[in-house]
């Protein structure tokens, strides 16, 4: 007698604000999973958010799926349920609303700094990349070449824009987020019922790769 094999789930995986696919490469790998990891999109000139998100939307090709978004990743896989039929969602070092920003952020979408702050911290980046001096900053460099290289300053500007003047979808499906405690981005104390990795950072989808081996299955298949 033949036995079906069982259907194996679909998981969407978009990085984030700067990111390559290559944060998802210690990702637990199941015979009863199959991720589909997303290239980097860039908006063109002027484009509009909806716009950038229904481009996105192309990219799910399996109804019922679900999405991991990673930070900025996180607020277009929500997006994403305007049009796509998504079973579930889960956020990595992201956030289900502004209401989760830190009190920095909420100030710079009404004094509009945030510009000239990224453009200096993309400047600082480039410098520590280009000429390490360190152990330190070589190691670094080869870390944020590997999985930060997208920062062209239109893109990261545009993005930043986004994030900061974001309104949330309605969602009725499940939300999972997964947070750090430590997260210098989002605030861990800004979040609501998040699972938590302790001393886990922003760049946790990489720096606690053990945790995500041992626990993201039972998350997925459930």
């Amino acid at each position: 007698m033949n036995s079906l094999k069982p259907q194996k789930q679909t998981v969407y995986c978009i990085p984030g604000l700067s990111a390559s696919k290559s944060i998802f490469e210690y990702l637990p790998h199941s015979d009863s999973v199959e991720y589909v990891l997303l290239d980097q999109k860039f908006p063109l000139a002027g484009e509009s958010f909806d716009s950038y998100i229904e481009r996105w939307s192309k990219e799910i090709k399996i109804e019922n799926a679900i999405v991991i978004g990673v930070s900025f990743g996180g607020i277009i896989a929500q997006e994403l349920v305007k049009h796509k039929a998504i079973s579930k969602i889960i956020l990595i070092s992201s956030v289900r609303s502004p209401r989760d920003y830190s009190s920095m952020m909420k100030v710079f979408k009404y004094i509009r700094i945030y510009k000239l702050l990224l453009t200096r911290i993309l400047k600082k980046i480039y410098k520590i990349e280009q000429n390490p001096k360190t152990e330190h900053q070589r190691k670094m460099s080869a870390m944020l070449k590997k999985y930060l290289p997208y920062r062209d300053p239109y893109y990261v500007k545009w993005s930043a824009e986004k994030i900061i003047n974001w309104i949330p979808a309605e969602i009725s499906i499940p939300v999972l987020q997964i947070h750090g405690t430590k997260d210098e981005i989002f605030p861990f104390a800004k979040t609501k019922k998040a699972i938590s990795i302790k001393d886990g950072t922003h760049a946790m989808i990489v720096t606690k790769r053990k945790w995500f081996e041992e626990n993201l299955l039972n998350y997925l298949i459930d």
